[in-house]
């Protein structure tokens, strides 16, 4: 049972702890003889063991007359300490979370990516990382071609899952593809402010800015809380006066 052993082990019982919870468990009660007799061990190291094993909820007493019998809790309690543990541990990730965000906040990390899969991955990131009802902001290219070969499948169906609600400054060529909705908001440059002659997206949520050059396939992420906020600022006072 060395594979049971070591994940006892994991939950923070000890070698001698492991093997003595074990050995209860074939037996509804125990005496110290009984214990020393089956796991071979020295009496001081079972005492010390049926301590933690008590401090633990994984062993209980039980007196009958001058003597005193050991006897193992369900394996339920496994589970409970499981439980605990697996709180501390997701407690644990979070705070190194919060320890990297805030030693990471000052720079930006950009990745550079291409092929389709990165863009696809980008729209598909887009449903992943925000909250429902939240919002994110895009300038849209004026070609249709992209959108049956880039975009997945099911993203149209997280994005509407989650209903996220979007602003879009676009073209006036595709302002009649992309009419207003209850989640969607679009607005035309003048023609005179061509931004869309290159087939290029640049998409703003949560901390990120990025932007999808169509024609070379290739992506470029600037991941950055402020720059982000800055971006969308600026979309969203170019979309006012729009």
């Amino acid at each position: 049972m060395l594979k049971e052993k070591s994940l006892l082990q994991n939950l923070g019982l000890d070698k001698h702890e492991a093997f003595i919870y074990e050995k209860l468990l074939e037996k509804e009660t125990n005496s110290i003889s009984d214990i020393e007799r089956t796991t071979k061990l020295h009496r001081p190291q079972i005492y010390m063991a049926l301590h933690k094993l008590q401090e633990k909820s994984l062993v209980h007493t039980i007196n009958k007359g001058k003597r005193k019998y050991y006897t193992a809790t369900s394996p339920q309690a496994i589970e409970q300490l499981f439980t605990q543990k697996e709180k501390e541990f997701f407690d644990y990730v979070e705070n190194l979370h919060h320890t990297y965000e805030k030693s990471h906040s000052s720079k930006p990390d950009v990745t550079f990516s291409e092929g389709k899969e990165a863009i696809q991955k980008t729209y598909s990131d887009i449903p992943k990382s925000l909250k429902k009802d939240d919002m994110y902001y895009r300038y849209m290219p004026v070609s249709k071609l992209y959108r049956s070969k880039y975009i997945p499948k099911n993203y149209r169906e997280e994005r509407d899952k989650k209903g996220l609600e979007r602003l879009i400054i676009t073209s006036k060529h595709t302002m009649h593809a992309k009419s207003n909705h209850l989640t969607r908001s679009v607005k035309a440059v003048p023609p005179t402010f061509d931004l869309f002659e290159y087939e290029m997206s640049l998409t703003m949520y949560k901390d990120k800015v990025v932007l999808v050059d169509f024609e070379t396939e290739s992506v470029i992420e600037i991941k950055h809380q402020r720059f982000a906020e800055f971006q969308k600022k600026v979309f969203k006072l170019l979309f006012s006066k729009l």
